[in-house]
């Protein structure tokens, strides 16, 4: 299932019900034509949401739409692109538009990190330390 409308979103609960009945499923999350269905403000919130009903269904979800655009075009990410890898951690499958393979690596690094802050009992350094 492609989740790119507001009201694919407001309706993915209960397609997530009628699609368990088939053995394999997945749901895509269309960030590009969310972000203009529902607007950027509301964004994050959303994609949040439709990780959690996600994981809570045990179904798949595929991270779509310009994940890391920048570090495949320029070699560095940016700020948000950062933001964005993290969170795509979350999602069985991360969608990458353009681009050579190489970001992949970068990526792991990214979310191998915040794993690892999230289980160690060590106190990670912080920008401000």
């Amino acid at each position: 299932m492609k989740i790119e409308t507001v009201r694919g979103f407001e309706r993915l609960p209960e397609m997530l019900l009628a699609a368990m009945a088939f053995e394999r499923i997945g749901v895509m999350v269309a960030r590009g034509d969310l972000a203009v269905e529902c607007g950027f403000e509301r964004l994050s919130e959303v994609q949040e949401e439709i990780l959690w009903l996600c994981e809570a269904a045990h179904v798949p979800a595929i991270w779509a739409t310009q994940v890391l655009d920048q570090l495949a075009r320029t070699g560095q990410p940016s700020r948000a692109e950062i933001s964005d890898a993290i969170m795509a951690g979350r999602a069985e499958c991360v969608m990458l538009n353009k681009g050579p393979q190489s970001v992949l690596p970068s990526r792991h690094s990214m979310t191998s990190w915040v794993e690892w802050t999230a289980t160690s009992t060590r106190r990670p350094l912080s920008c401000g330390d």
